[in-house]
């Protein structure tokens, strides 16, 4: 793994509450949260890029996810996903940000 990668467990983006539960819902977003948008669809759910600060090592991250389409929300689990308990972030760098501002 490259040193612009790291892997995040499912437990600490649920802990950061990420992704948004209504990622469309910009007002209601987390603050660490820079974007969430949608990047492809699929039958059962579309494809979305999430940027976001992570608030244990102050560095901009990119994961993508999968959110199911509203039809196929459930209320017995979460309604996004990825393959396997873990997903890779890619770090990137944001005009005007001066990465790891906030850590001494």
């Amino acid at each position: 793994m490259s040193r612009d990668q790291r892997v995040f467990t499912e437990a600490q983006l649920q802990e950061w509450d990420l992704p948004p539960d209504e990622p469309d819902d910009t007002d209601g977003l987390p603050g660490h949260v820079v974007s969430d948008e949608q990047v492809g669809d699929a039958k059962y759910g579309s494809q979305r890029r999430l940027v976001f600060v992570a608030p244990d090592d102050e560095r901009t991250w990119e994961i993508e996810y999968e959110l199911a389409h509203e039809a196929y929300r459930f209320d017995d689990g979460p309604d996004y996903g990825w393959i396997g308990g873990q997903v890779t972030g890619t770090m990137i760098l944001l005009p005007g940000r001066v990465e790891g501002e906030g850590q001494r």
